[in-house]
């Protein structure tokens, strides 16, 4: 009988490739190999009742029914319970999502971009592992019995921003892998940051400059003239302003996506000067079939964004105040700490369990600008708290008036 091979996935680029491993690759090229080819969830279920494929490969990010879901049902069908399947993503890359994944599903994850002769690998061992356990017992392999970890439906919130940061709120939500919409008001604006186990996946705004049309012209990519005929288009035809942009031929679809996920991305990221305001997030999914899905990886997002957006005059004027305070970092520190490195080095994080406080900071040499910023994103993503104050002897409070050091000038 031929191997029988599917592959979810909604990129076509990813199916070439995945086509092409199986197709002509040394490992496969012998075997008598069916691949069948799914662009989203839902064909995926129906062709694996359908087919029963020996192995699945799909990506978690996808329409119409994502990876999560489509794993979770095919562990519930009689003939899926243990049937090989390996997950790929470019965003879900969080290790505690993913341990939770092998732990209830019994998957294999490889990042995007995958190296293709690791997944070979990963697949030979896999369906090698399956071969011998049917040859030893004459049955299909069964899974080890895991101990499912209970998880509490995902309750509506609703708060000040003041109270907690943006960053940190997503931060949350990532963490309890949340489904659902967060609205963020303040004063007449509006945003909606729609969320998908965790991670955003889209936003829309009511600012004029942040639509998709304006945000083309102002990056020259569309002119005032195109932009007018791609609102007319989508009026008249009833679909959203990208596809319409798609449909006259201004960019194509990969391209109009591309801008997407960049737009969606700077809305978030403006959204972290909100010191004001509410945040409300509701649970459940009502959106994923009218919007298509970009690619954002909340981590990177929030510490660049808060890198560009911060000033040094607006966290002197947050901290100043508790300069004197401790600084204490929480377990939320090693979860993200590889990518606060990349983002703003390591002088701060390293000398603050020795110096937990502005002030000593300072008093150690590193720079005012450093010592600001660093300590501002800490606190704004939860990855560190304030504490008592710490006396001080007199004499050593630090000047922090002139942050950037004019006075010596």
């Amino acid at each position: 009988m031929p191997l029988k091979i599917l592959v979810a996935e909604d990129d076509r680029h990813t199916r070439r490739i995945l086509e092409h491993i199986f197709t002509k690759d040394p490992a496969f090229r012998d075997q008598e190999t069916q691949l069948l080819l799914a662009p989203d969830g839902e064909e995926a279920l129906k062709l694996f009742e359908k087919e029963r494929p020996d192995l699945v490969i799909s990506d978690l990010l996808m329409p119409r029914l994502d990876g999560f879901a489509l794993c979770r049902a095919i562990r519930r069908l009689p003939y899926g319970k243990d049937v090989p399947v390996i997950v790929t993503s470019a965003i879900y890359k969080e290790t505690a999502l993913l341990n939770r994944m092998r732990e209830e599903l019994s998957v294999e994850f490889y990042a995007k971009p995958f190296q293709v002769r690791e997944l070979v690998k990963g697949v030979q061992r896999l369906l090698d592992r399956r071969q011998k356990v049917e040859a030893a017992g004459g049955g299909r392999p069964t899974r080890q019995e895991r101990p499912k970890r209970r998880t509490q439906e995902m309750r509506r919130l609703q708060g000040d921003l003041a109270e907690r940061p943006l960053a940190k709120l997503l931060l949350d939500l990532l963490e309890e892998q949340a489904t659902g919409v967060l609205t963020l008001r303040r004063g007449q604006i509006k945003k909606e940051v729609f969320i998908v186990h965790g991670a955003p996946v889209g936003a829309e705004s009511n600012i004029r400059t942040e639509t998709l049309g304006h945000y083309l012209v102002a990056k020259s990519v569309l002119d005032e003239q195109q932009h007018e005929r791609a609102l007319v288009v989508a009026k008249e035809q009833h679909v959203s302003v990208m596809e319409a942009i798609a449909k006259i031929g201004f960019l194509s679809e990969s391209d109009v996506l591309r801008h997407h996920t960049a737009l969606a991305k700077l809305k978030i990221i403006n959204s972290l000067r909100w010191h004001d305001g509410t945040y409300a997030f509701l649970p459940g999914d009502n959106f994923s079939d009218r919007m298509p899905k970009a690619a954002i990886d909340v981590t990177n997002i929030l510490l660049l964004g808060l890198q560009r957006v911060t000033s040094l005059d607006e966290a002197s004027k947050r901290l100043d105040a508790m300069s004197s305070h401790r600084i204490r970092l929480t377990e939320r520190v090693e979860r993200y700490q590889e990518v606060f490195l990349k983002v703003f080095g390591d002088e701060v994080l390293r000398l603050l369990p020795s110096s937990p406080t502005l002030n000593e900071l300072l008093r150690k040499g590193v720079e005012p600008l450093k010592a600001y910023l660093h300590t501002h994103a800490l606190l704004e993503t939860g990855m560190a708290e304030l504490g008592e104050a710490v006396e001080e002897s007199p004499g050593a409070a630090v000047r922090t008036e002139d942050p950037i050091g004019l006075h010596q000038l």
